[in-house]
């Protein structure tokens, strides 16, 4: 249910309750582990963890292990005889909560979209707007790579957040040679030129990549292909590093590759047409 809704383009929120819920079959650790499972397995949820005030070490583990919020549930032998006036708090905070959360997450999306688009449309070079659309995943992602097309493999050019470093791309990887020449998630995005989210475990990904950047955290990545003239020039390679799965506007994010690759065609167009311009009337252009 939650993928058919997350697939519509709708935030999905999953609720889980606290341990020290009257009738709950699990003890603190194996909540823990089922949050952790619930991320890796459905990475778009949006997950609210509730937890007795009495488990903080709980409730600090949920928020590392990806949940967005943590709220406090009320326990009735803590509680005592505030206990019902607390869990009517709670059942008036979560939706305000959930309401304000979707608000703002949709405007400040929107607002994000919309710079990076300025951004773009202010670019005239060719390895500017690859730059560009390499720092917008980034944005969303721990750790981004451009990943350059040629005739049978990809060219590892740049990168941002590998080694620790979210400033630098990882010198080691760079020129590193990641071969097409067998089936596999790169070769499909680049084929179907259609951006491709989720868990991988793809042999040349775990086999070329992972040796060379480093395994994540979670199997979770983002291909997002950078389109231009109808042939996929680069991939976009995305994932969350060291960090809990979060959840993605991954349609956004394919917004802004479409709009790289206009204005990287219209980049290599005007170049085109400057070269070919005879000299004497360049004060026409």
């Amino acid at each position: 249910m939650a993928e058919q809704l997350s697939s519509r383009g709708g935030q999905t929120t999953l609720i889980l309750d606290s341990p020290a819920s009257p009738g709950f079959p699990l003890p603190a650790e194996d909540a823990a582990r089922l949050l952790r499972r619930v991320r890796e397995h459905h990475p778009r949820l949006a997950l609210i963890q509730l937890a007795s005030p009495l488990e903080p070490a709980f409730a600090l583990q949920a928020l590392k292990d990806g949940a967005v919020a943590v709220f406090p549930r009320p326990v009735r032998d803590a509680s005592g005889d505030t206990f019902l006036e607390d869990t009517l708090r709670l059942l008036d905070a979560l939706p305000l909560y959930l309401r304000r959360r979707g608000s703002d997450g949709g405007e400040a999306a929107l607002a994000q979209l919309g710079k990076a688009f300025m951004e773009l449309r202010a670019l005239r070079e060719p390895p500017e707007i690859a730059q560009a659309l390499l720092g917008t995943v980034a944005g969303t992602f721990e750790r981004a790579l451009t990943l350059i097309v040629r005739e049978g493999e990809l060219v590892v050019e740049r990168s941002i957040g590998m080694g620790g470093d979210r400033a630098a791309g990882t010198p080691s990887s760079l020129g590193t040679r990641i071969p097409l020449d067998r089936p596999s998630v790169l070769r499909d995005a680049i084929e179907k030129r259609a951006a491709f989210y989720g868990e991988t475990d793809d042999e040349i990904v775990k086999g070329h990549l992972f040796p060379t950047i480093g395994a994540p955290l979670h199997p979770t990545v983002i291909l997002l292909p950078l389109v231009c003239g109808g042939k996929v020039i680069a991939l976009i390679y995305g994932d969350f590093g060291h960090r809990g799965v979060a959840p993605v506007r991954t349609e956004l994010l394919e917004l802004v590759a479409g709009e790289a690759g206009l204005v990287l065609e219209t980049a290599l167009y005007r170049r085109k047409r400057e070269r070919t311009v005879p000299e004497g009337t360049a004060s026409d252009r």
